[in-house]
Formats: structure tokens, C-alpha cells, sequence
């Protein structure tokens, strides 16, 4: 069962798909208490989005705004249910595309977030290798803000990438997170 851990949505039923590996309820409380009161009125972006929860659990939170980024069709309407079940639907915005073309699509947009999410299929290293590249060079996360990527513990990310300084890792069993701060 997948539902949201906290904030003014927790305890809310979330819809998933069989094939989705959606973040677990553990590593998201471990994420989301980590960032605490800096995610209030903040813009967050979800990439790989799946089912949405990260993005709605940072809704839920306090977050202004969540983007979420999901080329699945099956996913962008599961993530369209899921937010209208938090009844959310007014901050959270979806968009149908790879991730590798909505990164430079956003910044040359200028769009910036404070928090940037993702958790690309953990078998797809060079895809999450090239997105984090991209979020490095482009300037969609703003001065300071905060790249979180989930992935395999068995994977090392480099301790810097582009404008992106690996601060922490923590690990949960199989499961990674990295955070990365974006410097000047």
C-alpha cells in the first residue's frame, strides 16, 4: 500500500502500478525530515516521477509548487489521479516527456527550483548519469537549492558534477540517496 507519511496529506491512499518501484514510505520520512522547514513555500521538481508520491509528499510538506516529469502515459495519468486524490491538482503540474529534453526545456524557460528529485530506473545508470549532468550545466536549480537522487547502493555517484557538490549519502539497505548543492 502506498500512502503519504506526512504533512497535511499523510495518511492519504495513493494508486501505484505493479511495474513502478515507488520510494519507500522509510526513505522518503528519512528525506523529508531531513529537509524540514527549508521545503516550506519552496519550488520542488519530481524527475521520474512514477507514481508522484515524492512530489506529493513534498506537497503535503509545505512545498509551493511541485513539477513532476514522466514519459510512462500510464504514469502521467496515475500521478494526475493520485494529486487530484490529495486534492492538489492547483500546485502540482505534469508533463509528459523525457526527462533529458524537460531539463533544457525548463532552463531555457528559466524556470528554477530550490529541490531538485530523482529516481531514474536503477538499471539505467547512463540515464541518470546524463540527467545529473544536465541539472550540473543548466540552471534550473537555483543558487543553493538541493539535488536529491535516489539510486542503487551499490552505485558511486562523483562528488561533483557541473555546478553540483555531493554534500551527504544515506544509505537504506539497497536504496541511496545522495544530496547534491548546487554552488555559484
Amino acid at each position: 500500500m502506498l500512502r503519504v507519511a506526512g504533512g497535511s496529506a499523510k495518511g492519504r491512499k495513493l494508486k501505484s502500478l505493479r511495474s513502478l518501484r515507488p520510494t519507500e514510505e522509510q526513505v522518503r520520512s528519512a528525506l523529508f525530515n531531513s529537509l524540514g522547514e527549508s521545503l516550506k513555500n519552496k519550488r520542488f521538481l519530481d524527475l521520474f516521477a512514477g507514481t508522484g508520491i515524492v512530489g506529493i509528499e513534498a506537497l503535503s510538506r509545505g512545498a509551493s509548487q511541485a513539477w513532476f516529469v514522466e514519459k510512462a502515459r500510464k504514469c502521467v495519468d496515475l500521478i494526475k489521479s493520485n494529486l487530484q486524490e490529495c486534492h492538489m491538482e492547483e500546485r502540482g503540474r505534469v508533463f509528459p516527456m523525457d526527462v533529458r529534453r524537460a531539463i533544457p526545456l525548463f532552463a531555457k524557460k528559466g524556470e528554477k527550483f530550490h529541490f531538485v528529485f530523482l529516481d531514474p530506473p536503477y538499471l539505467k545508470v547512463d540515464v541518470l548519469s546524463q540527467s545529473l549532468q544536465l541539472i550540473g550545466e543548466t540552471d534550473i536549480l537555483g543558487e543553493g537549492g538541493v539535488c536529491i537522487v535516489q539510486h542503487s547502493s551499490g552505485l558511486m555517484l562523483p562528488q561533483q558534477i557541473g555546478r553540483l557538490q555531493k554534500e551527504s549519502v544515506k544509505v537504506f539497505g539497497t536504496t541511496t540517496l545522495s544530496f547534491y548543492r548546487r554552488g555559484i
